[in-house]
């Protein structure tokens, strides 16, 4: 079964503001698949990388 690692609660921004959100560890097999999002609505696109895991 996965194991999820999250160090913190959520994390709240302004509109406009840039924001650092926690590492996530996951491990698992087959391996996990990982999804950050955003409430309400979604990430723009083109203003995110993810890479293994991790959202900047």
């Amino acid at each position: 079964p996965p194991r999820v690692e999250l160090a913190q609660g959520p994390t709240y921004a302004k509109s406009g503001q840039n924001v650092t959100l926690p590492k996530c560890h996951v491990t698992g097999y087959p391996a996990p698949v990982i999804t950050w999002r955003k409430l309400p609505g979604s990430l723009a696109k083109d203003r995110t990388v993810q890479d293994g895991g991790i959202l900047t």
